[in-house]
């Protein structure tokens, strides 16, 4: 892959705790990266199965060029094309650090 292909901006965000009006912690994200240009590969799809009952699971691959300075952690999302896309994992792709593959679930907000 050449970096020419990472040609789609979306944004990281990260997990903070913040309080809210009666004291009580809440989970809110933060913007971490504003702009992380990445390749996508096709969202999959899978029947997932929980307590809930039976769901949708889609999968997607982000593909970004590695840099020293990037700090992408599971359990951060990814916003892109008005949905969010938590980061289960990231891992180098060819062992040379040239690219990062980071593969995300779509949540609901």
């Amino acid at each position: 892959m050449r970096a020419g292909h990472c040609n789609i901006s979306v944004k990281v965000e990260r997990a903070t705790l913040t309080r809210d009006d009666f004291g009580h912690q809440s989970k809110s994200f933060a913007t971490h990266y504003s702009e992380l240009y990445v390749a996508i590969r096709t969202p999959r799809a899978t029947a997932a199965q929980s307590a809930d009952g039976d769901s949708l699971l889609q999968v997607v691959q982000f593909t970004t060029p590695w840099h020293d300075d990037y700090d992408i952690l599971p359990g951060d999302r990814i916003v892109w094309d008005g949905d969010d896309w938590e980061i289960m994992a990231a891992h180098d792709r060819n062992g040379y650090r040239r690219f990062v593959d980071l593969t995300a679930k779509r949540v609901t907000r």
